[in-house]
C-alpha cells in the first residue's frame, strides 16, 4: 500500500514536471521561430503599389510608399520614393480635390479623404441624413433592396443633429456621435465593413434611438473618429475592411495611433491575416510591425504562433511577454541560437519525465490493469 502511494506521488511529480518543461519548450521554440524573421528576404513593394494605383487606391499606395521611404536598404526603394512623390503631386490638384469633395457631399460615398470630408459636412447639415433616407425610401417604393443599417444610422443622425441644434433634456448625450455615424454610413456604402460588424452596429444604433443615449455605439463613433484622424488620406475603407467586432475596432484604433502608415500597408498587403496579427499583438511596438512588414506577407506568417491553436497559450499577460521577447531576439542572433537549444533540451527532458510518469503510473495501478489469461491446451 505504501509503495503504491509513493508511486502515485512520483507519477504526479513527474507528470507536473513534464507539463511544465513542455510548456517552456513550446514558448522557447515559438519565440525562436518568430525571431527568425530577420532571416527572410526583404519584400519588394513596387508591384503592389502599382497594382493599388490601378485599383484607384491612391491612399493605400501612398501609405506603402511612405513606409518604404522610412526603411533603409529596401528593394527598389529609390523607384518607390519617386513613385510616391508623383502620386502626391497628382493628388495636390485643386480641381480634383473639389470634385472629390462634391462627390462625397452629394452621394455620401467615402472613396477618398476629400469625399469623406464632404460626406461628414453634409451629415452635419442634416442634408446627408435626409438624402440617405430619401434614397432608401425611393428604393422601398420601387421594390429595390433597402439597407436597414443606412436607415437606422440616418435616423440616428437626424436625432443627433436635432440634439445639437435644438437641445432638450436627455438629448445632449447623443449629439457627440454625428461624425462616427456619418463615417459608419459612408463605409457601409462602399462595402468597407463586414456584415457581422454592420449587424452589431445596427443593433447598437437601434438601442441608441430608444434610449436617446449613444452607449456602446458612442465607443464605435469615438474609435472611428480616431482612425479617420490618424490614417493616411483615403484609407479608412482598408482600415475597416476586416473589422468584425468592437475589439477589432479598438485594435485598429490603437495601431493607427502607434504606426499609421505601417498599419495601412499591412492591411492592404495581407488583409485578414494582418488584421488578426494586429489584434493579437497590441502589446507589440511599432518597431516589430515595421520589421515584420519588411518581409511582406511571409513576415506575418512567420511571427504568429507556429502551432495551430497556439494562441490559446498566450492568454492574458503571456501575450504581453511574447512580443517584446520576439522583438529582442530578432536583433540578437547568438541569444536566438541559445534559445533554440534551451527549448530543445526542455523538450527532451519533458519527454523523459513523461516516460517516468507513465512507469510510476503502471507501478501504482498494475494490479487493476487486466492481463491476458493464458489458455491451457
Amino acid at each position: 500500500m505504501i509503495s503504491r502511494i509513493f508511486a502515485v506521488r512520483n507519477c504526479l511529480i513527474n507528470a507536473l514536471l513534464a507539463i511544465t518543461l513542455g510548456l517552456l519548450s513550446y514558448y522557447a521554440l515559438d519565440v525562436w521561430h518568430a525571431s527568425r524573421l530577420s532571416e527572410l528576404p526583404d519584400h519588394d513593394y513596387y508591384a503592389e503599389i502599382i497594382d493599388l494605383q490601378k485599383q484607384g487606391k491612391t491612399g493605400e499606395a501612398l501609405a506603402n510608399c511612405h513606409y518604404v521611404q522610412s526603411q533603409q536598404n529596401m528593394p527598389n526603394r529609390d523607384a518607390i520614393v519617386a513613385l510616391g512623390a508623383q502620386i502626391e503631386h497628382d493628388q495636390a490638384s485643386w480641381l480634383g480635390k473639389c470634385s472629390r469633395f462634391a462627390s462625397g457631399f452629394f452621394t455620401g460615398k467615402m472613396n477618398s479623404s476629400e469625399a469623406m470630408v464632404g460626406t461628414v459636412v453634409s451629415d452635419f447639415l442634416v442634408i446627408g441624413d435626409l438624402r440617405d433616407l430619401g434614397y432608401q425610401g425611393y428604393s422601398a417604393a420601387t421594390g429595390q433592396e433597402v439597407d436597414a443599417m443606412i436607415v437606422t444610422l440616418s435616423s440616428l443622425g437626424v436625432m443627433a443633429s436635432a440634439a445639437a441644434w435644438i437641445p432638450e433634456p436627455g438629448e445632449p448625450a447623443i449629439a457627440g456621435g454625428d461624425i462616427g455615424i456619418s463615417l459608419l454610413k459612408g463605409l457601409r456604402k462602399i462595402n468597407a465593413i463586414t456584415n457581422r460588424f454592420a449587424r452589431e452596429s445596427m443593433e447598437l444604433a437601434k438601442d441608441a434611438l430608444k434610449t436617446r443615449k449613444l452607449g456602446r455605439v458612442g465607443e464605435i463613433a469615438e474609435h472611428l473618429g480616431s482612425i479617420a484622424k490618424r490614417t493616411p488620406a483615403g484609407t479608412m475603407g482598408t482600415a475597416m475592411k476586416n473589422v468584425d467586432t468592437l475589439e477589432d475596432l479598438k485594435a485598429i484604433s490603437h495601431w493607427t495611433q502607434v504606426a499609421p502608415n505601417e498599419t495601412i500597408a499591412a492591411l492592404s498587403l495581407s488583409g485578414r491575416e494582418a488584421a488578426g496579427w494586429l489584434k493579437s499583438t497590441r502589446s507589440a511596438t511599432g518597431k516589430l510591425l515595421g520589421q515584420t512588414l519588411r518581409k511582406g506577407a511571409a513576415g506575418f506568417s512567420k511571427t504568429r504562433p507556429f502551432l495551430r491553436g497556439g494562441k490559446v497559450l498566450y492568454r492574458g499577460r503571456m501575450n504581453e511577454i511574447r512580443e517584446p521577447l520576439v522583438d529582442w531576439f530578432i536583433d540578437h542572433a547568438g541569444a536566438r541560437k541559445s534559445l533554440f537549444w534551451g527549448g530543445l533540451c526542455c523538450l527532451v527532458l519533458s519527454g523523459m519525465f513523461l516516460i517516468s510518469a507513465t512507469v510510476h503510473f503502471y507501478r501504482a495501478f498494475r494490479g487493476f490493469i487486466p492481463t491476458p489469461s493464458k489458455s491451457i491446451p
